[in-house]
């Protein structure tokens, strides 16, 4: 079995729900508390909710990148190339095992240690996991960030709970 982080977006529609379903069909073990997040590096688009999630698997990277991929379109995102758009739901291998690679899947996800919707959450639920190729723990990578980009990341409050 290899241990996996994913992160996962959405700012389509029901974005918690479309969440809280990704996280059952990936059978996670831990799921952190959910974040929204101000549109990285795009001022047109919705709010996303993110999270990060902790699952294990038998699945090859290249197998369980396809999961992924399924269950994305199961969950309604259109598969687009080029600028991003909004979608339902966008799950992010962010570490397959202690694996380094540069082919599909890229891991670990080449971005993770400039985003404060990825590390925020993660650090929630693995603050010393040792993130390979960058030599440093979450937490670290997440102090490493400018106060600016930790600005854009704030606990979710679902409406019902407040």
């Amino acid at each position: 079995m290899t241990d996996v982080f994913v992160g996962l977006g959405s700012n389509l529609g029901d974005r918690e729900k479309y969440i809280l379903s990704a996280a059952e069909h990936l059978q996670v073990l831990v799921l952190s508390p959910v974040y929204e997040t101000e549109p990285w590096r795009v001022d047109s688009h919705p709010a996303y909710l993110n999270a990060v999630a902790f699952c294990r698997t038998d699945l090859s990277a290249e197998r369980f990148l396809n999961r992924v991929k399924e269950i994305e379109c199961r969950h309604g995102r259109p598969k687009t190339y080029g600028p991003p758009v909004p979608r339902t739901l966008d799950i992010d291998i962010l570490t397959f095992g202690d694996d380094v690679r540069n082919d599909t899947p890229v891991v670990p996800h080449p971005r993770l240690h400039l985003r404060a919707f990825v590390l925020r959450p993660w650090r929630d639920i693995a603050p010393e996991f040792v993130v390979p190729f960058f030599y440093k723990t979450v937490s670290k990578l997440y102090e490493e960030l400018d106060d600016d980009e930790k600005a854009t990341t704030r606990l979710f409050v679902p409406a019902k709970s407040q």
